[in-house]
Order: structure tokens, then C-alpha cells, then sequence
């Protein structure tokens, strides 16, 4: 979704900057690249509609001030239909990214998600090719 600026440029191995990301952890969606990349769009320009939901109410604050929250938020329905999609922010570790700065529009996270907000977390993972031997597959 965005992305600090720093990034974009070349890092250390040590530097890590954060990123807001979109996931969902649902196995079987088609064309799953294209899903992230739309829900991602429609959080840009999210607004709240319900201050009554605690999840929608911290997606809007996240989004209008790009400060991020480290739990995931359920994306509201409203916008994800039968999908069950999530927004964070995760440290993007500088050291497995493959030129140490952002070139893709993704990164690999892994995540769990109970039905509470803390219950909830993501970390972003090594790109599956990394022969860095940081213990990861």
C-alpha cells in the first residue's frame, strides 16, 4: 500500500523501515496478485464508515496519518466482499530484500490471524530464493 521512503533506495543490511501491506490468508483466491493490488488501491483511499468498528476506525487513522499499527485489521467486508483480507504494518527488513531496497510491490509476510485483533500478527519473511542463511526456507 505505501511504503516508507527510504526503501526505495539502497540499504544496509541492518536497516529495516516499515510498509503497510495488504494479505489475506486464504489459499485458493484467483489471480491473487490482482486482489492484494485492488484492496490495496481501495485502502489508499479508505474512509471510515462505521465508527462503531474499532478495526475500520484504526484502518481510517492509519491511512490519514501513515503511522503505522503493528496488529493486522480486518478489512471491512464492504470493501473485500466475501474475502477475508487484513491490513498491517511490518518492518521490512533492508537484509532479505534482494537488492536491499524495495523493487517489487510486495513483500513475503507470514501471518496468523485469530478472530481477535491481538490474537493477530505478520512478519515479513526472506523472498523465497534468498540463499542468505538467516534460517528461513
Amino acid at each position: 500500500m505505501f511504503a516508507n521512503d527510504n526503501l526505495y533506495k539502497k540499504n544496509a543490511r541492518d536497516n529495516f523501515w516499515p510498509a503497510q501491506v495488504v494479505f489475506t490468508l486464504v489459499e485458493d483466491v484467483r489471480d491473487l496478485d490482482d486482489v492484494l493490488e485492488d484492496l490495496a488501491e481501495e485502502i489508499r483511499e479508505f474512509e471510515t464508515e462505521d465508527e462503531e468498528d474499532e478495526d475500520e476506525r484504526i484502518i481510517g487513522q492509519v491511512v490519514r496519518t501513515e503511522y503505522g499499527y503493528s496488529w493486522p485489521l480486518r478489512i471491512p467486508k464492504r470493501i473485500t466482499g466475501r474475502l477475508v483480507a487484513y491490513t498491517t504494518t511490518v518492518d521490512v527488513q533492508c537484509k532479505w530484500l534482494p537488492a536491499r531496497r524495495l523493487e517489487e510491490p510486495y513483500i513475503y509476510i507470514r501471518a496468523y490471524a485469530g478472530k481477535d485483533r491481538q490474537d493477530r500478527l505478520a512478519r515479513m519473511i526472506p523472498y523465497p530464493d534468498d540463499d542468505d542463511d538467516d534460517g528461513y526456507e
